[in-house]
């Protein structure tokens, strides 16, 4: 209240008591203007003022307003418990601006009084239930929330509580304000923040999945404050278009600086959006956490792939394959159970996506610099590695891929160097390698587990539907395979083909092993002597069909010869199989010498 200019015995009194330099004295100059003077409205109204602002900091006032102030965190995080606390109803009683006021200067006190993590906590969290209450208020109380709480997890590295209230709390409300101004650098924090600290920390080096729903929210209001393109209706794009539009734009501003941000952002999200789907496909999980070791383990598919003419289900070819389509390579995954065919087949789209948005991170230097910067900031993990492996192995890299397996750190599991060894056999036999191959090979299975019935849940019983897919031919000159890392249980009709498998590796390593090596051939020729003596006289003429398994199918689809051209070919093959088991008891290095030997 002003004081009027007449030299009056009360605005003596009052000037001389605001003059005082000492609390006690200004209460002694207004105790005496009360008494000389007490209906005095200026008086009255004096003395308000100085106790209210004695008062302001009175430990006694803040510890009911601290009470309050608690009340109203506690509604804040669960709802059902309003209107059942006595202080939150005093609150409403006050008057909106005590109100604010209130909540202005506890949010302020917090940061002043308790720890830095837990006082911008407690800040950030007070300033949110005044933006609540008075929505007008955001545009003078977010710009210094922001600050501070981008501050506070820069300085405590990315706490994980911190970025769960920006990116679920801070980020969603502020952003549900259309007619809030943020300044670009502000705005490019934020995006910064969302995909480094949050959706990164969470797909990389944690083992939750982040809430993608409330990741593309937040992106595309973000990107159509900075005026983007490419972050529009992520939310309910399929991948496939996503990638064709983020190819597209990388082509049309190629050389424009500003339009890296944005390209490097979305096509980051995108990544780990496609690399989280296909972990999560590739992974044991519970609940919401996924394992970081994959079930499967992409190797080059150990077959020979000869398209011969009409071994595409009969149908006719109806145009020429170009270069392009053969040097992409097939992609095939272990499916153990027909009902998941169509999760598995989900799998391989997910880590081809993932795939080329990481190869186009790697097209630009630009985007490749960030990308490398953010590796070195945050640390790579283990499932990342492999991923970079698998992509180099899809390019045809293979010198490439073996220098960075043999940078990698010894393996520490069994699991772990059976993964390994595999992963070297792959590019080993893709560098024409064969021995090392081998000898990776039987490293690995080395690694296995042995087999016992506590083991027997991890046993996989292979199927005739699954050798068809690896051996079929295909118009691609390569073929990968998601192989299931899991001990196989040949049936029957498999155990040749695996025995086969054998005697090839154990050639392959060759003096090694060769006992048993030898103990597999008199294996066969026991075999082969017993089917020899039934079918004499002396066993009683047995007729064998001993005829190789034809991969034909029978009935309608089975391939039949015209013009006799297969005919009598059962009896010369039982023809061949007796010369050679006649013959099998003479000296192999004479034959060998004979052969030699010109005539």
């Amino acid at each position: 209240m002003e004081i009027d200019g007449e030299d009056s015995d009360q605005s003596y009194l009052i000037q001389r008591a605001r003059s005082a330099k000492s609390q006690r004295e200004a209460r002694a100059w207004m105790i005496t203007a009360r008494l000389m003077f007490p209906n005095d409205l200026d008086i009255q109204f004096e003395a308000y003022v100085a106790e209210k602002k004695r008062s302001e900091k009175d430990p006694r006032v803040w510890k009911e307003l601290n009470v309050i102030i608690e009340a109203l965190l506690q509604s804040n995080n669960d709802s059902s418990v309003k209107g059942k606390f006595s202080p939150l109803v005093v609150f409403e009683t006050l008057p909106t601006e005590v109100q604010e006021q209130i909540l202005h200067q506890a949010s302020l006190n917090a940061l002043e009084e308790k720890t830095s993590r837990e006082g911008i906590i407690e800040y950030v969290k007070l300033t949110l239930i005044s933006i609540n209450h008075f929505p007008n208020s955001i545009n003078s109380r977010c710009a210094q929330m922001l600050r501070h709480l981008l501050k506070g997890i820069w300085d405590h590295k990315g706490d994980k509580e911190l970025l769960n209230i920006a990116v679920h709390e801070v980020c969603l409300k502020i952003l549900s304000f259309p007619t809030l101004k943020l300044e670009s650098s502000v705005l490019e924090d934020l995006v910064y923040l969302t995909i480094h600290d949050y959706i990164f920390e969470s797909c990389i080096l944690g083992s939750n999945r982040p809430s993608w729903d409330v990741v593309f929210k937040i992106l595309q209001e973000l990107g159509s404050r900075l005026n983007w393109t490419l972050s529009n209706n992520l939310e309910n794009e399929p991948l496939e278009v996503s990638l064709n539009k983020v190819v597209s734009f990388s082509q049309r501003n190629k050389q424009e600086s500003e339009s890296i941000f944005e390209m490097y952002s979305v096509c980051l999200v995108l990544f780990l959006k496609a690399f989280s789907d296909y972990l999560e496909d590739a992974s044991p999980h519970e609940g919401n956490e996924t394992k970081i070791d994959s079930d499967f383990v992409l190797v080059e598919a150990f077959v020979t792939h000869e398209v011969e003419e009409g071994s595409h289900g009969g149908r006719i070819k109806r145009r020429r394959t170009t270069d392009e389509e053969r040097r992409t390579p097939l992609i095939t995954l272990y499916n153990d159970d027909d009902s998941e065919e169509r999760n598995k087949r989900n799998m391989t789209d997910n880590f081809l996506h993932a795939l080329h948005f990481y190869q186009l991170l790697h097209s630009e230097k630009e985007l490749e610099s960030r990308f490398t910067r953010l590796l070195e900031t945050k640390g790579v993990s283990g499932a990342l590695t492999n991923f970079s492996i698998d992509n180099l192995i899809y390019d045809s890299k293979y010198r490439e891929a073996l220098q960075v397996l043999r940078q990698l750190p010894t393996p520490v599991t069994q699991d772990e160097q059976g993964r390994f060894h595999l992963k070297m056999a792959t590019v080993q036999y893709c560098l024409k390698d064969s021995n090392a191959a081998a000898d990776q090979i039987i490293q690995a299975m080395a690694c296995l587990p042995p087999a016992s019935s506590e083991n027997n849940k991890d046993t996989v019983y292979k199927t005739k539907k699954d050798e068809d897919t690896l051996q079929k031919p295909t118009i691609k000159n390569r073929h990968l395979h998601f192989l299931k890392y899991a001990r196989f249980q040949p049936q029957s009709p498999e155990s040749d083909l695996a025995l086969g498998h054998v005697i090839v590796l154990l050639q392959y390593t060759w003096p090694c092993e060769v006992d048993l090596f030898y103990m597999i051939m008199h294996r066969i020729l026991e075999f082969l002597e017993e089917f020899m003596w039934l079918a004499s006289e002396q066993g009683g003429s047995v007729a064998l069909d001993i005829s190789p398994r034809s991969h034909n199918p029978s009935g309608s689809g089975r391939r039949v010869g015209t013009r006799g051209a297969n005919r009598g070919e059962k009896e010369e093959f039982k023809t061949a199989i007796r010369k050679q088991v006649i013959r099998c008891h003479e000296n192999l290095d004479k034959i060998i010498i004979d052969f030699f030997e010109p005539k």
